[in-house]
């Protein structure tokens, strides 16, 4: 296997890592979303527990095959790091440890909360799905991103953090907002629905 072959293959498992890992965190944001209308049902909170470990295989190929490509970039000798690989070790180790965070915090709370809307949660687990859900976000994009976009690469440490700060603060303050906002616009639904609810003396609607 010649160094060439051995780099394409690295690049494609690191491919094969980084697109499904985002694509099913997005789900699994999506579909705890729902729970700002309604309780989840039991099969969504078995569906996010199957993304979470897809998710983390997900990671598991990104560790392997990035290790592995900066084995064959640095040679057996070793090398300086250049900025854009160190900021994506770091997008890497943050989002792997947010992933644990998901596991024993997210998914464990939710679990334990089968009857209750999102705005009914406590204030504190609110802010904590809030902002490991941000933080997801954010290290996912900031992957894909270091991954894919070409131009990155020929960045200084400083053009590389002007570029991904923004993105992790507006996604952190994404989830915190909707963490703020769940409690007042649970109740706000509920009095739409109350609302439209026909009263004992509103006339049927005619056939």
């Amino acid at each position: 296997m010649t160094p060439e072959f051995a780099k394409d293959m690295a690049v494609w498992i690191h491919f094969m890592g980084l697109v499904p890992g985002l694509l099913y965190a997005l789900a699994a944001d999506a579909t705890a979303m729902r729970s700002l209308r309604r309780p989840l049902a039991a099969e969504e909170l078995r569906q996010l527990r199957d993304f979470h470990l897809i998710i983390s295989l997900a990671l598991l190929l990104l560790w392997a095959s990035g290790l592995a490509l900066l084995w064959l970039k640095l040679g057996p000798g070793g090398g300086s790091l250049t900025p854009k690989l160190m900021v994506k070790l770091a997008v890497v180790c943050t989002l792997t440890a947010n992933a644990v965070a998901i596991g024993r915090i997210g998914l464990t709370g939710l679990g334990s909360r089968p009857l209750l809307r999102f705005g009914d949660y406590p204030a504190a687990f609110r802010i904590r799905l809030g902002l490991i859900g941000g933080l997801s976000a954010a290290c996912w994009i900031s992957a894909f991103a270091l991954g894919m976009f070409v131009p990155l690469a020929s960045m200084d440490f400083g053009q590389l953090v002007l570029r991904l700060v923004p993105v992790f603060a507006l996604c952190l303050a994404g989830g915190l907002a909707i963490a703020y906002v769940a409690r007042g616009l649970d109740r706000r639904l509920a009095a739409l629905r109350e609302a439209a609810m026909p009263g004992p003396s509103d006339p049927l609607p005619s056939s």
